[in-house]
């Protein structure tokens, strides 16, 4: 696969997966054998897991939005820049909605081989979606 159709495919998972929350995208462009790398949910590992913890952030922020700020890609990996705004109106893992809109940074380097995902490392800004949700104290506030 070239580099172009590799960041066509990140688009149309940001698209359909993360802005329409499209489940059936994992299936479709994820590979069977798909490994998760995220330090905050070690324990979602594969594609089924993987499917379920997007499921419960779908709940927990339904009209979000992400952004593509910038997709830079080399080889078969791609990087991708996703600023995420969102109001959290469902149950976000345990915590009730607390009806507060997010702002947050969020990015994935993805391994793509022939047309599938099959590794993506996440990093995304819990720190500061937790404070705006009002669900910790943030230790540098001047307030």
């Amino acid at each position: 696969m070239s580099i172009e159709s590799n960041k066509a495919l990140v688009r149309e998972i940001t698209e359909e997966l993360w802005n329409k929350w499209n489940l059936n995208v994992i299936d479709e462009c994820f590979s069977p054998n798909f490994i998760n790398h995220d330090a905050i949910n070690p324990q979602v590992r594969n594609r089924q897991e993987f499917k379920d913890w997007v499921k419960a952030v779908s709940v927990a922020y339904p009209q979000g939005k992400y952004a593509i700020e910038f997709l830079i890609a080399e080889g078969d990996m791609v990087f991708s820049f996703n600023p995420h705004h969102a109001k959290n109106s469902g149950d976000y893992f345990g915590f009730p909605a607390t009806g507060k809109e997010v702002i947050y940074s969020a990015s994935s380097a993805s391994r793509i081989v022939d047309g599938k995902i099959v590794e993506t490392w996440f990093i995304y800004d819990l720190f500061s979606q937790l404070v705006q949700l009002g669900l910790v104290k943030n230790p540098w506030a001047t307030e």
